[in-house]
């Protein structure tokens, strides 16, 4: 995917206009979803809906404006012989 970007980087009208249509399906959407944009540094997430919010417990202004590895869960050390979950 962000390889189409970079190749097609020059029509960004064409862009924002797939990313409006793309908002606009996320937000519809029963399922839970997000969507980055791969043209900003870091690729934060752009867009996501309620199904998404309810699934994962975060607040939507932890979510927007954030790169998806941030939601990551911390690595957990259970204490059995070194091993990490």
């Amino acid at each position: 995917m962000r390889y189409l970007f970079e190749k097609h980087a020059c029509n960004f009208a064409v862009l924002d206009q797939i990313s409006s249509r793309l908002k606009a399906l996320i937000h519809k959407s029963r399922t839970a979803a997000i969507a980055n944009d791969l043209r900003l540094h870091a690729d934060p997430t752009t867009v996501c809906n309620a199904e998404f919010i309810a699934l994962t417990g975060y607040a939507k202004h932890a979510i927007i404006g954030r790169n998806y590895n941030s939601l990551a869960a911390p690595v957990l050390s259970l204490g059995l012989g070194g091993q990490t979950f």
